[in-house]
């Protein structure tokens, strides 16, 4: 669980970055946060690449750190990295 939660729910609302289901893109969460895959965004050529990394729906996912325009997520015990640009097309749910 991260900190300043609903400091970055409320920011994230004005921008309408966050889903009525309480969703929000990858690329928001910090260090260390913890989510549920919920959805993926985007075209079908991401959306299956994503896939095939593990990225699929109702999979727990953690995410390890944040380089350059890189995250590192622990999906299905393998760390990936991928850019910021794809993390923003997936959707998860805090935990």
């Amino acid at each position: 669980m991260y900190t300043g939660e609903n400091i970055i729910h409320k920011s994230l609302i004005k921008q309408e970055q966050i889903t009525p289901g309480g969703t929000l893109p990858l690329s928001t969460f910090s260090s260390g946060s913890s989510a549920l895959v919920e959805k993926i965004r985007g075209n079908g050529e991401a959306k299956s690449f994503l896939k095939n990394l593990g990225f699929v729906e109702n999979t727990k996912i953690t995410v390890v750190s944040k380089v350059g325009g890189s995250v590192i997520v622990n999906v299905k015990g393998a760390k990936v990295a991928i850019s910021k640009a794809l993390a923003t097309k997936i959707m998860a749910a805090p935990l």
